[in-house]
């Protein structure tokens, strides 16, 4: 789906969603907080095939997950035009996301801020992102780091930039304390709960696209603020996701999945993630950085596979 501007929204959780009842409470959360944004249409993969309603979240179940929930993908015409998911992740070691790309002139700031907040203290988030992508001089300067969309694993190395709207979580208020976290130089600060703080640079979102450089110098005011080496910087930097393989495949319709390995310097001060893992998970994802078990030999019988070598 073409959107003119998007307003960008990412909400990590540390929940894994594979649970159906844990996916269910998420989606049915959406419906009643921000019915604006319900979506009309969704699928596992594209094209969107599903005629969406709060009737049939509970039959939202992928057929290839062994009962499991899986990411799932939707969009909107109507106003307010937007697509997202609902991310499921692969691995243990990765946040559950919720993703919402919606119209800049068509959304309600206030609403979406106010949506943002009440999913945070529901699930108790570790991050949650409000931005707009601009070719800035940041961005074009370092376009490996995650911009306004990072990973799990880029910001397991650094977080990649000070973002318009911000909830910061346990993680990041553990990192700079509470204290200076509610002293930053911003439009708006304001204590959600011990453990969440929301974070607005300017009044109008609008301003990142109508104002980039300005924005951009509160952006590195507030950087230069917090300090503390949590921020990427190209002087430290290096390129994250060193990744030594991975592989998927499929097996009398079980879905195998034997999660990559990788490895980083430690240079940056980083956040300490508590990932909740799903039972389909944690065995494999054990030799999550240890190299040594490279060595071990594993059969696994199936007949599709796909590799990654890098």
């Amino acid at each position: 789906m073409k959107i003119s501007t998007a307003i960008r929204t990412n909400i990590y959780t540390h929940q894994n969603l594979a649970d159906p009842e844990s996916f269910f409470r998420r989606l049915k959360f959406r419906c009643e907080h921000y019915p604006e944004l319900v979506p009309e249409k969704c699928g596992f993969w594209e094209p969107f095939k599903i005629k969406f309603s709060p009737d049939i979240i509970e039959t939202l179940i992928p057929d290839d997950r062994g009962g499991q929930a899986g990411s799932l993908y939707w969009s909107r015409t109507k106003r307010t035009k937007a697509w997202g998911a609902f991310s499921v992740p692969m691995h243990s070691n990765m946040h559950a996301n919720e993703v919402i790309h919606s119209e800049l002139q068509q959304t309600d700031q206030n609403r979406l801020i106010e949506y943002v907040k009440k999913v945070c203290l529901e699930l108790n988030a570790d991050l949650a992102i409000i931005d707009i992508e601009v070719n800035d001089s940041w961005n074009l300067a370092n376009p490996h780091i995650g911009g306004v969309e990072p990973t799990t694993d880029q910001l397991c190395n650094w977080l990649p930039d000070m973002y318009w709207g911000v909830v910061f979580g346990k993680p990041y208020i553990d990192l700079w304390g509470e204290n200076l976290l509610l002293d930053v130089p911003a439009f708006k600060v304001e204590k959600l709960s011990d453990e969440l703080i929301f974070i607005q640079l300017t009044e109008s979102i609008s301003d990142v696209v109508e104002k980039t450089e300005e924005v951009r110098i509160k952006r590195e005011e507030v950087k230069s603020f917090l300090n503390n080496y949590v921020f990427y910087t190209p002087d430290k930097g290096y390129r994250s996701g060193n990744t030594l393989w991975f592989f998927s495949g499929r097996s009398e319709n079980d879905l195998i999945r034997i999660p990559k390995v990788e490895y980083s310097t430690n240079v940056f001060n980083i956040p300490h993630f508590t990932l909740e893992n799903s039972v389909q998970h944690i065995e494999s994802d054990d030799i999550q950085n240890e190299p040594k078990k490279l060595n071990q030999f594993r059969l696994i019988d199936t007949d599709m596979w796909k590799v990654a070598l890098s």
